[in-house]
């Protein structure tokens, strides 16, 4: 299942994600990042939260072909 969502980074910009669930179950928010790399270095080191959500999402990976980055929840603590 995939939905349409407005996440938060650090607390202050909103940007629109898409939700939905990968191969372990793990809620994954994807970003559009049409610059490419160059919008991936923007973002890479935020933490994204949903306001219908408490878990924090941090950056685990970038397609350089669909250019879009990926946020995955659960690794909060291991990231930082």
């Amino acid at each position: 299942m995939t939905t349409q969502a407005t996440a938060t980074v650090n607390n202050r910009t909103l940007i629109p994600v898409t939700r939905s669930l990968n191969w372990n179950r793990r809620v994954l928010l994807t970003v559009s990042v049409p610059n490419g790399w160059l919008d991936v270095q923007k973002i890479c080191d935020k933490v994204l939260t949903l306001p219908d959500d408490s878990r924090t999402y941090v950056f685990t990976a970038w397609d350089s072909v669909k250019l879009v980055a990926y946020f995955q929840s659960g690794l909060a603590a291991q990231a930082r």
